[in-house]
């Protein structure tokens, strides 16, 4: 260690019941979204919710990249497919995970009605943007 303090914003406990959840509004309309109020309690650093398909996709996304750092992805239930800028296709099933990075240009398509994942970008605060096509 060279002796240097990292400053960051408090942070707090958080906790989140299943029984009690909070659902926010979100991009799409066949997915529901719980948040986990992991972006209060981070000071804005992070997020945390749980998406939850209820219809099965009924468009593709569409290419989009994610203004962010990053964005962890945990597949809790179903499966989705993704494909990503540098031509990677990947089907995630329960109990895998991803790490995108953050603008990196990705399309989705073909989740199950039952579907559902723990997604934490960072930070809290940012917004998909639609790609015209796929990103290079």
């Amino acid at each position: 260690m060279d002796g240097t303090v990292e400053t960051r914003a408090p942070m707090k406990l958080a906790i989140s019941r299943k029984s009690a959840p909070n659902y926010t509004g979100g991009r799409r309309t066949f997915f529901k979204y719980r948040d986990l109020g992991v972006a209060e309690a981070t000071g804005g650093s992070m997020r945390a919710q749980v998406m939850e398909g209820i219809t099965g996709m009924t468009e593709p996304t569409g290419w989009h990249v994610h203004h962010c750092q990053a964005q962890f992805v945990y597949i809790i239930k179903g499966w989705v497919d993704l494909e990503f800028e540098d031509g990677t296709r990947t089907r995630l099933e329960a109990g895998d995970s991803v790490m995108i990075p953050g603008r990196c240009g990705t399309t989705s398509s073909a989740p199950r009605p039952t579907w559902r994942s723990w997604n934490s970008p960072s930070p809290a605060r940012w917004a998909p943007r639609p790609a015209t096509r796929r990103p290079t």
